[in-house]
């Protein structure tokens, strides 16, 4: 995903921008984006020349993006499809509406275990600048 900003400061190849709020912004779910007002720390890896007040283009690489959409469904649906089998194994005399339920709960309790950690345990999406846009 591509966004827009402006620089704030440069130091070293750690740069901090400003995100323009456009319409993507008003549906995400990111709280420490909002709490910062917009503010992001990106890498500029590219060695391109920053200086404050330039608009930039930043982009987050697609193996980060895939990394937090594997740790965002992995668990949970490995939660319900582990509770489903083994309350087969376990518990042979349960029907099949008995273990689904069962396993819809423990995709609901592991879901919500796993929003608590990656809320406590957050891992830094590797954003960098690709291009400046302009003045």
């Amino acid at each position: 995903m591509i966004e827009r900003g402006r620089v704030r400061s440069v130091s070293g190849t750690s740069v901090t921008i400003r995100q323009e709020m456009g319409a993507v912004c008003f549906g995400c779910m990111n709280a420490e984006c909002k709490k910062g007002k917009g503010l992001i720390t990106a890498e500029n890896s590219a060695g391109l020349e920053l200086s404050p007040g330039q608009l930039v283009e930043t982009s987050v690489s697609r193996p980060s993006l895939a990394l937090q959409a594997l740790t965002a469904l992995c668990p949970p649906l490995a939660g319900y499809g582990g509770t489903f089998v083994l309350t087969g194994l376990f518990f042979p005399s349960l029907g099949e509406p008995a273990r689904a339920a069962l396993g819809v709960a423990a995709l609901a309790a592991v879901g919500f275990a796993c929003f608590r950690l990656c809320r406590r345990f957050q891992g830094r999406a590797a954003v960098t600048v690709v291009r400046v846009v302009g003045e």
